[in-house]
């Protein structure tokens, strides 16, 4: 009779792990499970941060919040049956990187929701990307390491999840606080850079000289911090703005992302439009204009160049002895912070 034949990802019938493996491979591919490990429990802290913005948000009462927690672990749980017989017949790599995949995706676009069945459905993905972490995890270390040598393996890579939670609690609520919980989600969901993929719009008002208020418009792409477009108007309305995001994305967009503020000059039909341009809304929280990141800093920059040149005119009309500022001793950077 023939001996049965083995595959390079399974032990043999002795318990023993494949041989002809480099040693260094070994271990590389135990830190690799590790930090796998450290996202995928970074990625389970995020919504046990962000849950109070989103409740808010969405308006999810305690019983929506319950069925929004379960959702991930019902699924977690149903999948850990079904993963383990996945790990046991079909190829290790392909199946984790598949996985891997698919709770970073649920988790990113957890940042695109907009009501409680979608917030549901996205966490039932993510529980079933993330379910695979534990039967592959231990089959692979088991492929790998003979049996009297597996327990350091094991913890390393079960390190991980411990150093992600630590570490997943606080930078999520970090996140969530400087960029809103919409953001945050892209951001540890899809773990790379999305600038090229993201622009924002903002207005600002500027006084003329006989009293009126302009208000000006523009839009900027946040991969090389370019103004897309930018006009001025005196009565800005909804229709007006649909007419600015026309002529800033004439042709099919590149942006994917579009920030802007919760101003009730938007109205409703604003973020009809974005969705018709194919591009993702992101509303910022309420008095959270550093949200905006880069529109905000332009926003900022042109107020302060324009009161800057407005001081310098005034002082250099006014006496010596009523210089000094608003602020005695204060620079032209503080007044404007104190605004």
């Amino acid at each position: 009779m023939n001996p049965r034949t083995h595959t390079s990802l399974s032990p043999n019938a002795a318990g023993v792990a494949v041989r002809g493996i480099p040693n260094a491979r070994r271990w590389t591919l135990v830190g690799i499970l590790g930090l796998a490990a450290l996202i995928n429990y970074l990625d389970r802290a995020t919504l046990s941060v962000a849950l109070p913005q989103i409740s808010a948000e969405l308006f999810l009462g305690p019983t929506a919040k319950g069925l929004v927690l379960s959702a991930f672990f019902g699924s977690y749980a149903l999948m850990q049956v079904s993963g383990g017989l996945l790990v046991d017949r079909w190829n290790l790599g392909w199946l984790y990187a598949g996985a891997f995949g698919l709770w970073s995706v649920a988790c990113g676009m957890t940042g695109a929701v907009g009501g409680l069945a979608t917030l549901i459905l996205a966490r039932i993905f993510f529980g079933v990307g993330e379910s695979i972490y534990l039967p592959s995890s231990l089959k692979l270390v088991s492929v790998l390491f003979p049996s009297r040598d597996r327990g350091l393996p094991t913890g390393l890579s079960d390190s991980g999840t411990r150093l992600g939670l630590a570490l997943g609690a606080p930078l999520a609520a970090w996140l969530t606080v400087r960029y809103g919980w919409r953001t945050m989600f892209f951001l540890v969901g899809f773990l790379r850079n999305h600038r090229e993929a993201i622009a924002a719009m903002d207005f600002f008002a500027a006084p003329t000289i006989s009293f009126g208020v302009l208000h000006c418009f523009f839009v900027i792409g946040h991969g090389r911090r370019r103004i897309l477009h930018f006009n001025v108007t005196r009565h800005p309305t909804s229709s007006w703005i649909i007419q600015q995001l026309r002529e800033a994305f004439p042709f099919e967009s590149v942006s994917r992302f579009l920030i802007f503020d919760r101003d009730a000059k938007y109205e409703l039909e604003v973020p009809m439009a974005v969705r018709c341009l194919k591009m993702t809304q992101v509303r910022t929280s309420f008095e959270s204009p550093w949200q905006k990141d880069y529109a905000s800093y332009c926003t900022s920059l042109v107020r302060f160049e324009g009161f800057s040149k407005t001081r310098g005119l005034f002082e250099s009309l006014t006496p010596g002895i009523f210089r000094g500022g608003f602020v005695p001793g204060c620079s032209y950077k503080h007044s404007f912070l104190s605004l």
